[in-house]
């Protein structure tokens, strides 16, 4: 009986023991660690093996099956798929489904179309990026519901189409953008509401330091339409030369009429000797044939486009002597300025795209201050005045530069008005004036060189050997040549800049309206560039035209003697060179400018 007891107590212990012993050896990690996983589907087991940490997957091909009669899909398991740390199986659901598949079309946050195919029977399941509509700036949208209701599809409730179209139906708040401003490498985080200008927490003139004080941030703070990282600028004043590259005077050469033998000559002269210029053309002289070739000739690089109206028409101004001549003074009137000035300007814009033209040099020299009205015929009626600004008002307001007929050396600084020396009346020396003994050219680029100055040329035909004999002739290819040779040894020394029209322009209307600045951090010289993209006349400088690079003058430390920096992605290197006014050294770093008001920074390294 006592041996019965212990027999029955055994049998006890093994029966609670032995499942336990099963669990247990489940949990028993194999040598290598490698575990097996069963996929349980509609009774047929698929195993799998897997390491340690790693979650297991189903096989593709048997996620899905039909049958001459349905189709079947797995929905899911009995349990969630983790990451294998035992052998373990997962018993599938699997759904029933027809045959017929079905389009669900779902139209997204803008407007976004992603189909998905289903099966008759089977929910659609929608595609990710539903849940929240961002396509606003102003505001964003929470899901909310499907319009209309999803619903498994059958040919009843598709009433026989075979797609289905759904709309997410949002509810919508105020969006808020994450706005940050780093000051002195401390960042300050603000939310911002949508289209509401971000301020910053903290004032940044308080962080100032020595000579380096807040001259501004990094780029326009503008109202909230995306997160954006602002960085406060802190630095001392720096000088924008003004002259590009520390030249002393600038040398433009125009070339009017279009005369394409003399710009022929031109063109081999400026790569001979380093040389650049800009053909003033007129926009009814030109078709296809003589298009491509200019385009040809543009392609040298050494000449540019721009405008010297449609149809070479005199628009006299009251002092000029063209204004005697009636049908002259009749062309004074709104009808005529259009085409000749502003839709000359569209014409060489489509004639030569990419090349924006920002410069105009009127017919004969001259632009009226006031018109005439027209009659019931669109004539002028010269005994009709009108005091509407004339020519020169409409020029001023379609060009940044317009050159005229008084002749001397233009100032490096235009006054943004119409006077003499000012933007919308630039002064010449003329060729012409040479070739009659009234000038000397030479001493033009001698006077530019040594008062520092801007010598705007203008010149019809260069006649003689090799240059043609069409046009009105201005200047033998002898005299040109030596011309063209004493610029170039200016140009080669340094101390002139030869620019085309638009070069020039641009140049000198971006250092108009920018600021310079710098500061040592780290050894490295930062210099920061911002341009006020408004001139004081109220021209927009647009960052796609008004990019070229103005050049910053920055003081640098005693020890070095060469420095380098990035441009155009493009790697630069230039010396140091010392000042003699003070006896400090000074870089001369290119800059382009950026967005309006934003500091554009150029670091600079010292390379010895």
């Amino acid at each position: 009986m006592k041996n019965l007891k212990k027999r029955v107590a055994l049998a006890l212990c093994l029966a609670l023991l032995l499942p336990c012993l099963s669990l247990l050896s489940s949990c028993v990690t194999t040598d290598d660690g490698i575990y097996t996983v069963t996929f349980s589907i509609n009774g047929e087991k698929t195993k799998v093996e897997v390491a340690r940490g790693e979650i297991p997957v189903c096989p593709e091909e048997k996620l899905s099956w039909e049958t001459s009669e349905h189709f079947y899909k797995v929905t899911g398991w009995d349990k969630e798929i983790v990451p294998a740390e035992r052998n373990a199986t997962y018993t599938a659901t699997v759904g029933e489904y027809g045959l017929t598949i079905y389009d669900a079309r779902f139209v997204l946050p803008g407007d976004r179309v992603v189909s998905v195919k289903v099966h008759e029977g089977e929910l659609p399941t929608p595609p990710e990026g539903y849940e929240t509509d961002l396509t606003k700036t102003d505001k964003v949208g929470a899901f909310s519901r499907w319009e209309p209701e999803l619903v498994a599809p059958t040919a009843e409730n598709t009433e026989g189409k075979k797609y289905m179209i759904y709309t997410p139906v949002y509810t919508y708040s105020t969006r808020y953008y994450s706005v940050t401003f780093d000051v002195r490498g401390t960042k300050h985080k603000v939310s911002v509401a949508a289209n509401a200008v971000p301020a910053c927490p903290v004032d940044p003139t308080e962080y100032g330091a020595g000579p380096d004080q807040f001259v501004g941030w990094d780029k326009t703070v503008v109202p909230a339409k995306e997160d954006a990282v602002y960085t406060a600028w802190y630095g001392s004043a720096a000088e924008i030369f003004s002259v590009k590259d520390g030249a002393r005077g600038i040398l433009t050469m125009t070339y009017d009429d279009g005369l394409y033998d003399t710009a022929v000559w031109v063109n081999q002269k400026n790569k001979q000797y380093g040389l650049n210029g800009s053909c003033m053309l007129v926009a009814s002289k030109l078709n296809a044939d003589s298009i491509r070739q200019w385009k040809t000739l543009f392609a040298d690089g050494t000449l540019e486009p721009e405008c010297h109206s449609m149809t070479h028409a005199t628009l006299p101004a009251d002092w000029s002597k063209h204004y005697q001549d009636q049908d002259k003074r009749a062309n004074n009137n709104q009808t005529t300025y259009k085409y000749e000035l502003v839709d000359s300007k569209a014409k060489l814009q489509e004639f030569f795209p990419g090349r924006e033209i920002v410069c105009f040099a009127p017919g004969d020299n001259t632009l009226s201050t006031a018109s005439f009205a027209l009659d019931e015929n669109g004539k002028a009626d010269l005994s009709r005045p009108l005091n509407d600004g004339g020519a020169q008002a409409v020029a001023d307001a379609t060009y940044y530069a317009v050159r005229q007929g008084r002749y001397g050396i233009q100032s490096l600084d235009p006054a943004p008005n119409a006077e003499i020396g000012g933007w919308y009346n630039l002064q010449i020396q003329w060729f012409r004036e040479w070739m009659n003994g009234n000038a000397n050219g030479l001493t033009w680029l001698d006077e530019t060189v040594g008062g520092g100055g801007w010598l705007i040329v203008m010149c019809h035909a260069i006649y003689g050997e090799g240059a043609g004999s069409s046009g009105s002739k201005d200047l033998t290819t002898a005299d040109a040549d030596r011309f063209f040779a004493r610029a170039g040894s200016y140009v080669a020394s340094g101390d002139l800049w030869c620019a085309t029209f638009g070069e020039a322009t641009r140049y000198l209307r971006e250092r108009q309206s920018a600021t310079a600045y710098r500061t040592m951090r780290n050894k490295v010289l930062y210099v920061g560039l911002k341009l006020d993209r408004t001139t004081t006349d109220g021209k927009p400088l647009e960052e796609s035209v008004f990019n070229y690079p103005l050049t910053v003058k920055a003081h640098v430390p005693s020890t070095w003697h060469t420095a380098s920096y990035e441009l155009n992605g493009k790697t630069v290197t230039t010396s140091v060179f010392t000042d003699p006014a003070d006896g400090q050294k000074y870089v001369a770093v290119n800059v382009i400018p950026g967005a309006d008001g934003a500091i554009v920074t150029t670091a600079v390294t010292m390379v010895d």
